[in-house]
């Protein structure tokens, strides 16, 4: 529906997903720590490499021998792991443990080996059938779920166990497997039919949904039980198969026509919306459910349904646009989703619709064009008329839809930017992060949009706000760059953070204020400068070389950290790194940094360091394999020191919906 889903769909998917922001702060790269020898708990002599090379028979005897002992059993077991089929025999023994956490991990661990695990399937169904822990029980039947196809005979037998959480458990592992499960269709059948758990029934209408076409025919032929519990699970799955239901159609209209119990006909309804495009031919019944069903749960599940069929359902825009002024708010807004899935063959009638009488309608029909796009500029004439209506509420919307659909000139744009702008003191983060998209639009002739989009770009409120601003700083471009470049020292490491990204974003036309930047006083605003040229990319390189030939030690730096994001460099900048490595009366940390773009290049750093003389004796200290407790670290070939390094988890943005409630919970839609 359109509050809950439609906008956050919409907004999302605008520049291909959700901003990610890790920008890199100058106390990254410039300080080190020294570590200390890491104690690991099976042999402190031993110095472990890397798990996959850890299988030879006496390390996995080792492992063995460590599974006995509380302060080593994880790290073994994650071993065994690695090891994959020559650790079964071992994990396998695991399970006739006295310890019953033991059998539980020996379990997970056959689990997560999958399919090479097949020669421990009588072992599991032992432990499945006479362990005295649930727990266990539990996880023998996950893992033989984790095996696959070779286990789905002992997964069916299971699926006859007197206990519930086994049998919830073995169709959930059938579900899981899919396709290569077909042979469990007949069981999981009588499961649906037959149990007396209705949770488990309806994990088994799942596991047949997972299973998927193979699946089909049983499930149609559970359309017509007796029970309404088993025919509502029998439509779900069929929905869960989408496009491979195909073949079910024709049953789904039946029941959609005939059910008498109206959760089976609103999940008939759901199931031919998810079988997709391919469900044209129920369309007629769709529309007859929209316009007489006496539910309105069902009438609104056929709306939805008729939305996603998408253009092939355009017959039945007369009566969408007519549930536009439904009382029930769930059937609205179905209708106003569906409308905008059809998109262009809906905008005829939604033109129309924006001189009715009805004012909730027309508010209606103005979202729904901005939402359909550019493919209904044909409306741009009709909502210039009611922009200039008096009704605050009618103005604010068709300045909405006009900026979302594209103004066809400049001083139409600077026109709406006012109206538009005043929109972002409403409440409610869905609308505002449609208004902030829209704005994006308009570019940045209006002086005061890209203020208004930088200031949201800390907004507290809603990462969707965030990214809605950042999108559309990055769609205006080169004229945004000196604000953003400006954003760079804002206190706000979220406003900074989202500047860099962005910079990076606009690419070529913000590489020459990017590399001023590089010479900023502030050194966060240096990096972060740094990182953007990074996600420049290649175009960055050029310009980049030429301040590799300066002589601002803290330029150097960042530029040659740039170069070690991008993994590419020319033949000058290579030679102007390795100079920088090789004199000695440079900064310790500029020479580390331009090494390590050396190395990000694939230049043998080992070689270029031998030649030169610049090798210093490895610290004894330095650990040889990688800390689970640090995200990086080296043996520094500067000092002998071992140093590590310390990286800032990204900030995660995601989106949001509801864009009719608040402008109709503002501006009142009532007729």
């Amino acid at each position: 529906m359109i509050r809950k889903h439609i906008y956050g769909k919409l907004i999302t998917s605008v520049a291909g997903g959700a901003l990610a922001v890790g920008i890199p702060t100058a106390s990254v790269f410039t300080h080190s720590i020294a570590l200390a020898v890491p104690s690991y708990p099976l042999d402190n002599a031993y110095s472990y490499p890397p798990l996959n090379k850890i299988c030879t028979d006496a390390d996995i005897k080792k492992y063995a021998v460590a599974l006995n002992k509380s302060s080593s059993a994880e790290y073994a077991f994650q071993a065994l792991i690695a090891c994959g089929s020559k650790a079964v025999p071992v994990l396998t023994k695991t399970l006739t443990s006295k310890d019953k956490n033991i059998r539980v991990q020996g379990a997970e661990a056959l689990q997560s080996i999958g399919a090479a695990a097949k020669s421990a399937i009588p072992d599991l169904v032992k432990s499945l059938n006479s362990d005295p822990e649930e727990n266990v029980r539990s996880s023998a039947i996950f893992a033989l779920g984790g095996i696959g196809k070779d286990a789905v005979p002992a997964l069916i037998a299971a699926l006859q166990d007197p206990d519930p959480i086994i049998r919830r458990g073995a169709t959930s592992a059938l579900e899981g497997i899919g396709k290569d499960a077909k042979d469990a269709i007949p069981a999981l059948v009588v499961v649906l039919k037959t149990d007396k758990d209705p949770g488990i029934r309806s994990d088994a209408a799942r596991a047949l949904g997972g299973i998927g076409k193979d699946a089909v025919p049983a499930l149609v032929a559970a359309l017509q039980d007796p029970d309404p519990t088993i025919r509502r699970g029998a439509t779900f799955a069929l929905g869960s198969i989408r496009k491979d239901a195909k073949d079910a159609i024709p049953a789904l209209v039946v029941v959609l026509k005939t059910d008498n119990d109206t959760s089976v006909r609103s999940s008939a309804a759901a199931a031919l919306g998810q079988i997709g495009k391919d469900a044209k031919e129920a369309v007629p019944a769709l529309v007859l459910a929209l316009k007489t069903d006496n539910d309105t749960s069902v009438r609104s599940s056929a709306a939805a349904a008729l939305g996603a069929i998408g253009p092939e359902a355009r017959n039945a825009v007369p009566d969408l646009m007519a549930a536009l002024s439904e009382p029930n708010e769930r059937l609205s807004d179905a209708a106003v989703d569906a409308l905008v899935q059809i998109g262009k063959d809906a905008v005829p009638a939604l033109i129309a619709t924006l001189s009715s009488e009805n004012r909730r309608t027309r508010i209606y029909a103005a979202i729904i064009l901005g939402e359909i796009g550019s493919d209904a500029k044909a409306a741009n004439s009709t909502l210039l008329k009611l922009f200039r209506s008096k009704d605050e509420g009618i103005r604010s919307t068709a300045a909405l839809a006009l900026a979302k659909i594209g103004p066809e000139s400049a001083i139409v744009a600077k026109a709406l930017s006012p109206t538009l702008i005043k929109l972002l003191n409403i409440p409610g983060k869905d609308l505002r992060a449609n208004v902030l998209s829209a704005l994006g639009n308009l570019g940045a002739s209006p002086e005061n949009t890209v203020p208004a989009l930088i200031a949201n770009l800390e907004n507290p409120e809603s990462a969707s706000i965030r990214r809605a601003a950042a999108q559309s700083l990055t769609k205006i471009g080169r004229r945004a760059v000196p604000a953003l470049i400006a954003a760079l020292s804002h206190k706000s490491k979220i406003v900074s953070g989202n500047a860099t990204v962005i910079l990076g974003r606009i690419g070529k036309d913000a590489i020459p204020a990017l590399i001023v930047a590089l010479h900023d006083p502030d050194q966060n605003v240096r990096y972060r400068a740094a990182f953007a040229l990074g996600k420049v990319g290649e175009d960055a390189v050029p310009p980049l070389s030429v301040v590799l030939n300066g002589r601002d030690a803290d330029a150097l730096k960042a530029a040659a950290y740039a170069l070690s994001l991008i993994n590419k460099t020319t033949t000058e900048s290579t030679a102007s790194l390795e100079a920088i490595v090789a004199d000695k009366n440079n900064p310790l940390e500029v020479r580390r940094v331009a090494a390590s773009a050396l190395q990000q290049v694939g230049v043998d750093t080992q070689e270029f360091f031998t030649q030169n003389k610049l090798l210093n004796p490895r610290n004894a200290a330095c650990p040889t394999f990688r800390s689970p407790t640090l995200s990086a670290f080296e043996f520094d070939v500067f000092t002998g020191r071992c140093l590590a390094y310390q990286k800032q988890q990204p900030d995660q943005v995601s989106g949001g919906g509801g864009l009719v409630a608040e402008l109709c919970g503002y501006f009142r839609c009532s007729n």
